[in-house]
């Protein structure tokens, strides 16, 4: 089996040369690493160069001409890469020597799968460590494993790859698109196993509160979700999901027939499902537009009916309740 890292970087040189010296450290080092580099104007290319000079492996780094944006920059990282297998990789990690080696085992027991998420430690900006991690926060929040969207935890197999790319303009983020495409299909498996650091940092700093320094609850995701139905930005955010859930109705139609057919059954389905999806959001729109009273007839209708089942149940209904 290849392996591929596919690294996206940018103004990286603070943290790169920690992350690099731990491919080097693998149990098994991969057999190339392919970086897409997004006009960084510090000391990053050069750190990678001078990488390059003694890795035992091959590695090819593209310099982008213009500014992509991070998502753009990892489609044209995993566009590049030529393994069975492909790791995705931030620029600021540190990874456990285990890391490639136990998830290659993983993937070996479970063939019927195409993308991987092993767990990482939460730490301070220097390493040290919080006693936290990725999937902890998530369960402590009461989050179901299926919210587990994080690409530097990502190993993916090459099939996914044939199906899902490109990353369409405007996806939410690179690791959205690849982990709900497979959570579509049914073809997401996690690894409780914690394989590298997870730095946080100025950076970084994310609105994400399972990427926290501190433990999480429910009533944390509680009130999230609420400041969410009570922002300004409540019908932006809904008209985003839209749009994320109809690129990836067309990314269906496009992955059907690809690699020979194999997943057509499942694509197939997915595409049910988004029509689904898509349609009751137009109707959740079009009912936030209405007068109270009416929205609050339609909305018991709707509840009635079990239409917000699939759609964060009573949470929903009560974001349409407020408008």
């Amino acid at each position: 089996m290849k392996i591929t890292i596919a690294l996206a970087t940018y103004n990286g040189a603070q943290y790169l040369a920690e992350q690099l010296q731990s491919y080097l450290d693998q149990d098994r080092i991969p057999d190339e690493l392919v970086i897409s580099d997004d006009c960084s104007t510090d000391e990053t290319c050069n750190l990678i160069d001078r990488f390059s000079e003694i890795a035992p492996f091959d590695v090819r780094l593209t310099r982008q001409p213009m500014h992509l944006g991070y998502v753009a920059n990892f489609d044209c990282a995993l566009s590049m890469a030529t393994g069975d297998l492909i790791f995705l990789s931030d620029q600021d990690d540190v990874w456990l020597p285990q890391k490639i080696s136990e998830v290659c085992e993983f993937i070996d027991k479970n063939p019927d799968f195409l993308l991987f998420l092993n767990d990482a430690e939460i730490t301070k900006d220097d390493l040290s460590p919080t006693g936290l991690t990725k999937l902890g926060q998530l369960r402590s929040a009461g989050s179901p494993d299926s919210t587990f969207v994080m690409g530097c935890c990502c190993a993916i197999r090459r099939e996914l790859l044939d199906l899902s790319l490109p990353i369409p303009e405007g996806a939410k983020g690179h690791d959205n698109w690849l982990v709900d495409f497979s959570n579509g299909l049914g073809v997401v498996l996690v690894l409780e196993s914690v394989l590298q650091l997870y730095r946080r940092h100025s950076s970084n700093e994310s609105l994400v509160i399972a990427n926290s320094l501190r433990r999480i609850h429910s009533i944390d995701r509680l009130k999230l979700q609420l400041a969410r139905a009570l922002s300004r930005d409540a019908d932006a955010y809904a008209e985003t999901e839209i749009r994320h859930l109809e690129q990836l109705h067309l990314a269906c139609h496009r992955a059907i027939g690809r690699c020979d057919g194999k997943y057509d059954i499942k694509i197939s389905q997915y595409e049910k499902h988004l029509d689904s999806k898509i349609n009751f959001l137009h109707i959740r729109r079009e009912l936030r537009r209405e007068a109270l009273y009416i929205r609050a007839i339609n909305a018991s209708r709707l509840w009635l009916s079990g239409a917000y089942r699939e759609s964060n149940g009573l949470k929903s209904m009560i974001r349409d309740l407020l408008g």
